[in-house]
């Protein structure tokens, strides 16, 4: 009988020690699932590099008061976005620019000869160009413009991981791993960055205070503030 009763009491601790095992466990997964699930990515390094292709017409020196040791120009508009953003009028001087003439599809190089701010923002460019043909006003043609830096950026992060606030502050989210013997945490934390010039490095943004080697949040299910806890996505 006493023996029966032991069986007894040991299973009834079996069972509760499962049951409140299994209950801690099924409160875990709820609590990390009730917490937003947020993909990460490290700075990059990467050099500038910007290209563009916009049409033309070939028009006569004496649209901009003749130009010595040049016939024939084109001018070109930079959108806003680009003249601002990616290139200033230093990066402009070191385009490398292509014409490509509709009459016959050959490529020759041109010149930027003028860099000219427009009020909206925008900037127009003055490309002298010397012909391996005959050609005349409103030819059509093809303008290339390339331009790649020489000095590399380390601190390039995608233009989604950064966050504007009601006071215009710009911010980003970066993650902390916690771990005890017990569990393991990930918690979001703002921090304040400033957006560097050149801005753009072709899809990704350059950076200030240095966060390499920081996971930076780069999409979130759910709005984020500092100090959340978090599930970084596989």
């Amino acid at each position: 009988m006493k023996i029966k009763k032991k069986r007894i009491i040991i299973i009834g601790v079996v069972f509760l020690v499962v049951g409140l095992t299994a209950s801690f466990v099924i409160h875990r997964w709820v609590m990390e699932r009730s917490k937003p699930m947020v993909h990460i990515a490290f700075p990059q390094t990467g050099v500038q590099f910007w290209q563009h292709e916009i049409r033309s017409t070939m028009l006569s020196v004496a649209y901009m008061g003749g130009v010595d040791g040049f016939d024939w120009v084109v001018d070109v508009i930079l959108p806003v976005e680009v003249f601002q953003d990616y290139l200033g009028t230093e990066e402009l001087r070191a385009l490398e620019i292509d014409l490509t003439l509709d009459i016959n599809g050959f490529a020759k190089h041109g010149w930027l000869l003028e860099v000219e701010p427009l009020s909206d923002g925008s900037a127009r460019l003055w490309i002298g160009y010397i012909p391996h043909r005959t050609i005349v006003d409103g030819d059509g043609v093809l303008v290339s413009l390339t331009y790649r830096s020489t000095e590399q950026f380390d601190n390039l992060v995608p233009y989604n991981a950064v966050h504007n606030d009601s006071e215009g502050l710009q911010y980003i989210f970066i993650v902390h791993r916690q771990s005890n013997f017990l569990s393991r945490r990930y918690i979001a934390y703002r921090v304040d960055v400033q957006l560097l010039t050149p801005t753009f490095i072709g899809d990704l943004v350059n950076i200030s205070p240095d966060m390499q080697g920081k996971p930076i949040v780069i999409m979130s299910e759910n709005p984020l503030y500092d100090g959340i806890d978090v599930r970084i996505f596989d």
